[in-house]
């Protein structure tokens, strides 16, 4: 009975507006050069398109957020470099780019925030694109996508 009570108030606060379907991806990567990579759910590549790097998206959205973080491990225990530079497209073409910045620590993070200026339609595939000039060798990646 409970049960159902939370998915009427849940599915009547979603219609009215007072919430909003998020989708949270998370890959893991290897990244041991300087270059731009196409993200993909186990690693990236310098190909651009790639086959494997889309995030379908089902509703009407926003690309929220994007995070990086580096994963220590064996003798990889934190990124070289001092910038990242994501690159958000929808259906192959370019609509937003950022620029974070970063020291050399472990556990390491950038988190770019896109807010609400990249829209996409129904239906349409984001590809992420990050420009690295130091190595992120063993790294996990979280992109956050907002229902309109």
């Amino acid at each position: 009975m409970i049960n159902n009570v939370l998915k009427a108030k849940t599915r009547e606060y979603t219609s009215r507006g007072l919430t909003t379907e998020k989708i949270s991806v998370t890959w893991r990567h290897y990244i041991s050069g300087i270059s731009t990579y196409t993200l993909f759910d186990t690693g990236t590549s310098t190909a651009f398109p790639y086959a494997y790097g889309g995030i379908g998206v089902p509703y009407d959205a926003y690309f929220s957020q994007f995070q990086i973080s580096s994963m220590p491990y064996s003798t990889r225990q934190f990124p070289s470099g001092n910038s990242i530079t994501l690159s958000v497209y929808i259906d192959g073409v370019l609509k937003g780019s950022q620029t974070g910045s970063h020291t050399n620590n472990v556990y390491e993070s950038v988190v770019l925030d896109f807010g609400k200026s990249i829209e996409i339609n129904r239906g349409q595939v984001v590809t992420l694109r990050l420009q690295v000039n130091g190595q992120w060798w063993y790294c996990t990646s979280t992109s956050i996508i907002i229902e309109k």
